[in-house]
């Protein structure tokens, strides 16, 4: 349980990078055995904030105190030494490894012949499950997990050895509802054994669900920290983004037109989607909602060209496409954002203005070296950039220095330069994203719908689809179970056609 001794003190803590002041005047403390929540937009300074703690970066003034003395944290190791340990946004196990291996990574045991010893890995791992109360298959490669489960494995192996304080940055962002409650479960565990927990999230009922306290960051500053039971979500949101959010989901138009932009026919894969019939009209925001396994991501990655299907045929504007590509796709103007932008929607070593433009380089490359028109590139990225209120220090930053709502905007923002674009796929466009980003979002949604555009909308949070969509294509087994219009949306009906 949560006590008054304090773990962590951070005092008049600053940061700067070239034109931006990351955090001002910080204090901040975590006590032993709290669950502390961090909540704030994106660029609100949480990520430097987290930084600092594990030694990533260094304040440019301020004072760090660990038990009650000061302390530098100079380095990630001076961190994992004090007993802070950090679990990313972004899944970090190797894919062929198994859970257990993953759990020791860079710290495998050794065994007399100087050989991996995976028996000891593997019994060791059980025993850290069992006292975490968790039932996951440790035995198996991590790409057979699911996500929920992969998470676990990387919160069991933050918390394996002398773990006093854990950063948890998102740690449901990528997890389906029924999952959730595994992982909070897990960090009330935690709790209880005495571990204290900085809980990032942007999901605010989450929060209020395992914390103890809660501070708000807005624009560098801690704008206000308090006990759980002494805020709710509705004050929450308003420190976060200095307004009233009384509306969480812009107005939606009626769809008017009857046109009919894609139609599909008994469309199966011999895998995953079985005899799917399906139309998509012009103008129109199409939610596909379903549980894990249900089939919606495949059916809209073989739109997008990514998979092939093996009957049935798919129409664009009445014309049949045969065994068209990604590539074929995109200049019939079917774009897609994938649901994992870390694998699928960047490229990490490269600059913000290479990733928004990447598409398109091929458009204004001259000479006969092919060099690439850095003015134009410049341009189109600037452009993105006001449009999608882009957080940002300059075009050449990495992306990968972004914070994980900021780079879903670049994944979504890129897309948009094309002018071709007739149907907008956007798997979890909301993903890792803070409440305000995320109306900011929806906004973009209905205006591209209003200007012609047809959107595909698949997410996970059924309130987000309820808030934002025209029509809901409900997704059980691999097959659409049931087409629901605006009018008729309910929540507990929904999830029964989710389910049975």
């Amino acid at each position: 349980m949560a006590n008054d001794k304090v773990l962590l003190d951070l005092q008049n803590i600053n940061k700067s990078f070239p034109g931006v002041k990351a955090l001002s005047n910080i204090n901040f403390s975590i006590k032993e055995g709290e669950i502390h929540a961090l909540v704030g937009e994106n660029g609100a300074g949480k990520s430097t904030l987290c930084n600092i703690i594990t030694g990533v970066k260094q304040p440019d003034n301020g004072k760090i105190f660990w038990e009650g003395r000061e302390q530098l944290i100079r380095n990630p190791n001076e961190a994992l030494n004090l007993g802070i340990r950090m679990v990313y946004q972004e899944r970090n196990l190797i894919p062929s490894l198994t859970g257990a291996q993953n759990i020791f990574l860079n710290a495998e045991p050794i065994n007399k012949l100087g050989i991996l010893d995976d028996e000891y890995i593997f019994l060791e791992a059980e025993l850290l499950k069992k006292d975490l109360q968790i039932n996951i298959d440790l035995s198996i490669s991590a790409d057979l997990l699911s996500q929920s489960e992969k998470q676990i494995v990387e919160i069991m192996r933050a918390v394996r050895v002398n773990t006093k304080l854990l950063i948890l940055d998102e740690p449901t962002s990528s997890i389906v509802d029924k999952d959730v409650d595994k992982i909070l479960e897990l960090v009330k565990i935690l709790k209880s054994q005495g571990s204290s927990v900085l809980f990032i999230s942007h999901k605010l009922q989450e929060v209020f669900r395992v914390a103890d306290t809660i501070s708000i960051f807005r624009d560098g500053e801690n704008v206000f920290t308090s006990p759980r039971e002494k805020i709710d979500e509705s004050t929450c949101i308003k420190y976060m983004i200095n307004r009233d959010l009384s509306n969480l989901y812009p107005e939606v138009k009626s769809v008017n037109s009857d046109e009919v932009i894609m139609e599909v026919a008994h469309l199966s894969d011999d895998q995953v989607v079985k005899d799917i019939d399906f139309e998509l009209m012009k103008g129109e925001v199409l939610g596909f909602y379903g549980l894990k396994g249900s089939g919606r991501t495949e059916f809209a990655e073989i739109l997008f060209g990514l998979h092939r299907y093996t009957s049935g045929n798919i129409k664009l504007n009445g014309k049949i496409l045969k065994n068209y590509n990604t590539k074929d796709a995109i200049n019939l103007g079917i774009v897609m954002t994938p649901e994992d932008r870390k694998e699928h929607g960047i490229f990490r070593f490269f600059n913000i203005s290479q990733n928004t433009t990447m598409p398109y380089t091929r458009s204004f490359i001259k000479g006969p070296l092919y060099l690439i028109k850095r003015m134009v590139e410049k341009e189109l990225t600037k452009r993105t950039a006001d449009k999608l209120g882009l957080v940002y220090n300059s075009m050449t930053q990495n992306i990968d220095d972004l914070s994980g709502g900021n780079k879903q905007k670049i994944v979504i923002g890129k897309w948009l330069l094309n002018k071709k674009n007739k149907i907008l796929i956007m798997d979890e466009p909301t993903q890792g994203i803070d409440v305000g980003a995320k109306y900011e979002i929806y906004c973009l949604i209905r205006q591209l719908a209003e200007s012609g555009a047809s959107i595909i909308f698949i997410s996970s949070e059924m309130p987000e689809l309820i808030g934002v969509c025209d029509r809901i294509c409900v997704f059980k087994q691999g097959k659409i179970n049931k087409f629901i219009d605006r009018v008729d949306f309910d929540r507990e009906k929904i999830l029964q056609h989710a389910i049975f």
